[in-house]
């Protein structure tokens, strides 16, 4: 039953039996505050968001009978996805440039996942308002969905396309690069408005669930906390996991700081572990105590195991 594993390898079913939401601050992660959750290697901080993404939550509501809850929707994104190992920017030399190229593919791997997880959601519009979210599209953002295609799984495709283009035109040319490059203001935010603008979705609040953020790259990290920085948590919220590998720098892309308690809270996942009697002590009690019964189906006690 305590066998290691990743928690992106468990199937949903098994991570949502597996989970424990008592004793720690999984539930944080449904506010709107930005949130950094910090903690060594294995404490829970991948499960905790993996978690709270729409897959899971859909599919525990599913298995509850219960009705989804519309109003915030999780979007796991996570660092080791190949968009952040790309070092094109390294052909570069100018540092505004290699920021904005930075930030470009931090940006697309979010709208891909975004639009990956409203692609999944059934019945969200009309035909008519089908036609309204293609113009705004073309209009606000210049994107234009072919018609034989559902929006959302063709605007997977497009940041795709976007991603391939962008790296092509930077390996073949002198220094220049695309005008295509996109920002989370000029893409993300007038994204989700027109998103907001669906009858279904318009109480919308996005969780935008950062995993292993340590993995981002310099100018990620302070555009990151520049999105951060942002005052308006009607439409969005980070929360972002960090490993102790290394101190997290809490400094903005225009060089200013981001403020504990003020811009964000921050959770230790290992700070109560003194004794058993703290949260830290019945959580881990409680996770050993549902791996043994679903491994084996018996009485064994959590103290008599050990």
């Amino acid at each position: 039953p305590f066998e290691f594993e990743a928690a992106v390898n468990f199937a949903t079913d098994e991570l949502i039996e597996y989970f424990v939401e008592d004793h720690n601050y999984s539930r944080f992660i449904q506010s709107s505050r930005n949130i950094f959750i910090v903690g060594e290697r294995g404490c829970g901080k991948s499960m905790t968001l993996l978690y709270n993404s729409y897959q899971k939550q859909l599919r525990k509501a599913e298995k509850e009978n219960k009705e989804f809850d519309y109003s915030k929707i999780g979007i796991y994104i996570p660092c080791t996805n190949v968009l952040f190992f790309k070092k094109e920017y390294e052909l570069v030399n100018n540092d505004f440039k290699v920021s904005v190229l930075s930030e470009h593919f931090f940006v697309l791997s979010i709208a891909h996942e975004m639009v990956n997880v409203l692609s999944l959601i059934p019945n969200l519009f009309d035909t008519q308002k089908e036609e309204e979210i293609r113009s705004d599209l073309k209009y606000i953002l210049n994107i234009d969905v072919p018609n034989g295609a559902p929006i959302f799984k063709g605007l997977v495709k497009y940041f795709q396309k976007l991603s391939n283009e962008t790296q092509n035109e930077i390996n073949n040319s002198d220094g220049s690069f695309s005008e295509k490059c996109v920002s989370f203001f000029s893409l993300i935010i007038p994204l989700i408005r027109i998103v907001k603008s669906i009858e279904h979705l318009n109480r919308l609040h996005f969780l935008f669930l950062i995993d292993d953020a340590h993995d981002l790259n310099s100018y990620q990290v302070k555009v990151l906390n520049s999105w951060i920085a942002y005052r308006d948590h009607t439409d969005f919220s980070f929360k972002v996991a960090v490993a102790k590998v290394r101190p997290h720098m809490y400094i903005t892309a225009t060089g200013s700081s981001i403020i504990e308690g003020h811009d964000f809270l921050k959770i230790d996942m290992e700070k109560p572990y003194q004794n058993k009697f703290s949260d830290f002590g019945l959580w881990a009690k409680d996770i050993v105590k549902r791996r043994l019964e679903k491994c084996w189906a018996n009485n064994t006690g959590v103290y008599t195991f050990f």
